[in-house]
C-alpha cells in the first residue's frame, strides 16, 4: 500500500509539473489549407455531407487597427470568411472586422482550463486531452473543448471542439438556436496542406 501511494504521488508530481504547450504562430500562416467533411442541418433541411476547404488567403486590419488573417471557407454552394488573429494569449476568430470574437481559444491550455468568451453568457472549458485519429489523420495531442454561449434570451450555442495547437481545429460540432430556427453543423478534418 505504501509503494502504491508513493507511486501515485510521483505520478502526480510529473503530471503537475508538465509545462503547457503554447500554440505557435504557424497555425495562422497564409497558404495553410485544410479540407473537412461538413454536415449541415437547419430547421428545414439536412444537407448531405459536403467537402469544405479552409484556406488562409491574406491579411486584413480589424476596425480597432489590429492585424488579422483572412480565412476563406469554401463549400460547393457558397464561400464565407472569418478573420483570425493571434494575440500573445489567445487564438481569436471573428465573423466581421468590428465585432467581438466569435470563438476564443487560449494558446496555452491545461486539462483544467476554463475561460469566458465575448457573449452574454459564454463559457468554455477543456474536458480532456488525448491522442486522436480521424479520417487517417493522427494527432498526438488534442484538446477536447466544450463551449456554451448565449445572447441574453434569444440566441443559444453549444459547441464541442477538438483543438490541436500545431494544427488548429480538428473537429467542430455546433448547435445554434434562436427564437425559432436552429442550425447544426459538424466538420471533421480530412486533409491538410
Amino acid at each position: 500500500m505504501k509503494h502504491l501511494l508513493i507511486t501515485l504521488a510521483v505520478l502526480f508530481l510529473f503530471t503537475a509539473c508538465k509545462k503547457d504547450k503554447v500554440a505557435p504562430d504557424s497555425v495562422n500562416e497564409i497558404g495553410n489549407m485544410w479540407t473537412y467533411h461538413f454536415l449541415y442541418q437547419d430547421s428545414s433541411q439536412t444537407n448531405p455531407v459536403q467537402v469544405m476547404t479552409v484556406e488562409i488567403t491574406g491579411d486584413t486590419v480589424m476596425d480597432n487597427g489590429d492585424p488579422a488573417r483572412v480565412w476563406e471557407f469554401t463549400l460547393p454552394d457558397r464561400t464565407f470568411y472569418y478573420m483570425v488573429k493571434l494575440t500573445s494569449t489567445d487564438f481569436e476568430m471573428y465573423r466581421n472586422l468590428g465585432e467581438t470574437p466569435y470563438l476564443t481559444i487560449p494558446r496555452s491550455l491545461t486539462t483544467s482550463s476554463t475561460w469566458l468568451g465575448s457573449f452574454c453568457t459564454d463559457t468554455a472549458s477543456v474536458t480532456q486531452q488525448s491522442e486522436y485519429t480521424i479520417n487517417d489523420c493522427y494527432f498526438e495531442e488534442v484538446w477536447h473543448i466544450e463551449r456554451s454561449a448565449g445572447f441574453c434570451t434569444n440566441w443559444f450555442l453549444e459547441q464541442k471542439i477538438l483543438w490541436n495547437h500545431d494544427f488548429g481545429i480538428v473537429r467542430f460540432e455546433t448547435e445554434e438556436y434562436s427564437l425559432g430556427p436552429f442550425e447544426n453543423a459538424v466538420w471533421e478534418i480530412v486533409d491538410v496542406k
